[in-house]
């Protein structure tokens, strides 16, 4: 066998370890693609050119090797498949690690890598590619080295977890869509380095509130995608110490906004399944209990959340704020039903205000 030819293998799920012998010199576009269960792969000494795609979305991989002898590529002992003569890392996988050989993540490296949960991209990058971590689902936080210069088109595109970016001090490009749809994003920070910010780049960041803008490229509520994320409030600062976000002891897992009129629940970061949201806080103590809006989004996709109670002191709820909570049943709402009627309750709320067992006036039992 010379040549494993374009998606020869193309969901495979049946396929948990696959070594590709010595007589291989080259892999075709998208060969092991969605193999899902496929989770120890070896290159041969002969491969020579790994084609676009050739392991994308294999979600279970764990270990990859290269044979010695191979003059084209090596896997350092990192889990990955890295170009020798570039020393980039052309395919890696949740166990990836990455070291200071590294100078290049190359494009679509960790496509659909739904294993990762954290990655420390050290000095010794200068690049990250197009869609180096496309759709890395439970991806949730990134640190990028000082010396990394550009972060590509859709580097972070559908990184869903994603909830904190530490950017290096030597970026200058961020390119289009690179934070698109990175829905638990609330804040981040562009260091003073950077010279361009692609279109979309925070498009659809629907909990996106806070920008700490250090550069000089010009950063509005309508531009770079956040006008299509309607982020009304969105705070833009350019100054230290310019945060409306708030910490509340004992309720770590929230997040909490001012925008200099009200004050705003942005996401819950738990796990809990039966739910009860913070009452009684009195965010600028000045000794009374203060309310506050949910906003858009905050408990998207909470899918595992089965009952939440509701404080009196919720004034509105966002679009979309409970939405695709499937196993929701339970709403408890310690106001009156005249109360509740009160509320402004944007669309897309159906799984919270249709829910099987409702209750007012409700009291822990």
């Amino acid at each position: 066998v010379r040549q494993i030819s374009d998606s020869a293998f193309y969901y495979c799920s049946g396929l948990t370890n696959i070594t590709i012998p010595d007589s291989v010199t080259e892999i075709g576009d998208y060969a092991f693609e969605s193999c899902d269960n496929l989770e120890r792969v070896v290159i041969g000494e002969g491969v020579e050119t790994i084609r676009e795609g050739g392991f994308w979305n294999c979600t279970s991989l764990e270990t990859i090797k290269v044979a010695e002898g191979n003059t084209v590529y090596a896997d350092r002992g990192l889990n990955a498949i890295v170009e020798i003569d570039t020393n980039t890392i052309i395919t890696g996988c949740k166990n990836t690690t990455i070291d200071n050989s590294i100078e290049i993540i190359g494009d679509s490296a960790f496509y659909k890598c739904s294993g990762l949960k954290s990655v420390t991209i050290p000095d010794s990058v200068t690049e990250i590619g197009n869609a180096a971590f496309y759709s890395c689902k439970n991806l949730e936080s990134v640190v990028i080295g000082n010396k990394v210069e550009t972060i590509g088109e859709d580097v972070f595109y559908e990184c869903d977890n994603l909830e904190s970016v530490v950017i290096g001090n030597k970026v200058e490009t961020i390119g289009e869509d690179a934070f698109y749809a990175c829905d638990n994003l609330t804040s981040i920070t562009i260091p003073e380095s950077v010279m361009y910010i692609g279109g979309g780049a925070f498009n659809a960041c629907y909990r996106l509130v806070e920008i700490y803008n250090q550069s000089e490229v010009e950063i509005t509520e309508t531009s770079h995608g956040l006008e299509a994320s309607d982020n009304p409030d969105i705070n833009i600062y350019t100054t230290e110490g310019g945060s409306k976000i708030i910490n509340v002891t004992g309720y770590e897992d929230y997040v909490f906004f001012y925008n200099g009129n009200e004050y705003t629940l942005v996401s819950y970061k738990g796990e809990e399944t039966d739910l009860t949201l913070p009452s009684n806080i009195d965010f600028d103590g000045d000794g009374e209990v203060d309310n506050y809006t949910i906003r858009q989004e905050a408990f998207y996709y909470c899918d595992n959340l089965t009952s939440v109670t509701i404080p009196d002191c919720v004034t509105e709820i966002g679009d979309r704020a409970f939405a695709v909570c499937n196993a929701l049943t339970t709403v408890n709402y310690r106001g009156t039903e005249e109360q509740w009627n009160a509320i402004n309750i944007g669309s897309n709320n159906e799984d919270l205000t249709s829910a099987k067992n409702f209750r007012y006036n409700y009291t822990e039992e």
